[in-house]
């Protein structure tokens, strides 16, 4: 009975030591913006964008979309030039406003 009461134990505590370490996975929050700037550095699209809320939270503040596959550059800069172009929206959500350059996780055009 000892035997299974340790062995317990031991596979309760693994439990609990896997359930709370590591980083904890912020929720991304929602933004609809303007679109002021975009072009590529590097490998990736970079993006000046001003949000649109009644208070914005940002205002001509520069984003990454974070991938370096040459297609998806190419469709995140097409998404943004077409929206400043035709002065549209693009709704965006971001896990962190606080790097310099957060990364966009995702990117719409509103019609």
């Amino acid at each position: 009975m000892k035997k299974k009461t340790i062995v317990l134990a031991a596979v309760l505590s693994i439990f609990i030591f896997l359930s709370t370490s590591g980083s904890e996975v912020k929720a991304a929050a929602w933004y609809t913006c303007s679109v002021d700037a975009a072009g590529i550095a590097g490998s990736s699209v970079m993006v000046q964008l001003t949000d649109t809320a009644a208070t914005p939270a940002f205002t001509g503040k520069w984003f990454t979309t974070g991938s370096s596959d040459a297609t998806v550059v190419n469709r995140d800069l097409a998404t943004t030039l077409t929206a400043m172009s035709l002065e549209k929206k693009v709704a965006i959500a971001v896990a962190d406003l606080v790097p310099t350059y957060p990364t966009i996780l995702n990117l719409y055009l509103y019609k």
